[in-house]
């Protein structure tokens, strides 16, 4: 009878487990075994969408095991989790992949900005070293009422508040753009866009931008209206004393002839003022050229301006 026992095959009496909940992996690519203990049926599924990582099969039966494969990792670590269920039973592995950045970097070139009425896209200049990683950034708003009150909210594009006025936003390594509504309230209204990064080791980032929407439409005023400069090469710096359109570069449109194209060139506006470079110039000549300044709403409002170059 003993014999006979110990012939019997071993069964594991487990519904449902796995043999490690926590995985660390390199910032290389490659793959890993997941081994999973059950007794019947078992479905595999990610906690989230995502891009760098796959399962060989998405179900199984008994004890078996997944492949679980990932790209190399060229930014701040990441984390996915591996949903094994069966029936009403749940089990969740988490794979932390590392990666070369420690020490996440996000600064907006500004401190803070001031918009104008209008519902519209706005652009803040980044100085990051997420180019890898930006989708591990979050943002958030904090909305601060007349009263000193604080409404912090996620900007996800889900909140039907109309008090939430910044519907959306978006993070890139080298810019930062938002999305506010109309403001008809007849005052200025005020928030704070915060940026955090979701990084599994726990490493802190938070950066702040301080936003105020005004009342009125869109406008600039430069301190002058034509500049003369030397022959060399050189980059140009025009003040502005108004300039409420500057974070909307996506609805700035500069114009110039193409002969003016060739010696005129990166031109923006920025929130200290109008800025381009002039080539060095080796004509023999004077040479003239004029930029056109256009600034045209969504909603049809509009900002024009011109400034007048001349280079000996």
């Amino acid at each position: 009878m003993a014999l006979a026992s110990c012939d019997k095959p071993f069964e594991m009496d487990l519904p449902l487990s796995v043999a490690q909940r926590n995985i660390t992996l390199t910032k290389e690519a490659g793959s890993t075994h997941v081994l999973v203990y059950a007794d019947g049926a078992w479905t595999a599924s990610f906690t989230e969408p995502v891009e760098w990582a796959s399962l060989n099969k998405r179900s199984g039966y008994g004890n078996n095991e997944l492949i679980f494969s990932y790209s190399a990792n060229y930014g701040i670590a990441r984390k996915i989790g591996i949903v094994l269920a069966k029936d009403e039973l749940r089990d969740t592995v988490f794979m932390i992949q590392n990666g070369p950045v420690t020490l996440a970097s996000y600064s907006f070139e500004q401190k803070s900005v001031r918009l104008t009425k209008l519902g519209a896209v706005a652009v803040v200049g980044v100085s990051s070293n997420l180019y890898y990683s930006e989708d591990a950034l979050r943002v958030s708003a904090i909305y601060i009422d007349g009263d000193g009150q604080r409404d912090t909210v996620a900007v996800d594009g889900t909140s039907d508040n109309p008090a939430h006025w910044i519907v959306s936003a978006r993070t890139q390594y080298d810019r930062f753009s938002f999305c506010t509504t109309f403001n008809d309230t007849g005052a200025a209204r005020n928030a704070e866009l915060i940026v955090t990064i979701d990084d599994p080791t726990g490493r802190p980032l938070k950066s702040i931008l301080k936003v105020s929407q005004g009342i009125n439409s869109p406008k600039f005023l430069m301190t002058s209206l034509a500049g003369t400069y030397g022959s060399e090469a050189q980059d140009v710096l025009v003040n502005i004393t108004v300039n409420d359109i500057w974070p909307y570069a996506e609805n700035i449109f500069f114009e110039m002839s193409d002969e003016v194209r060739t010696w005129v060139r990166n031109i923006r506006l920025t929130s200290e003022g109008l800025a381009f470079s002039l080539s060095e110039n080796m004509t023999g000549r004077m040479r003239v050229g004029k930029i056109n300044i256009r600034y045209v709403a969504d909603s049809g409002e509009t900002a024009n301006g011109t400034f007048m170059i001349t280079q000996k």
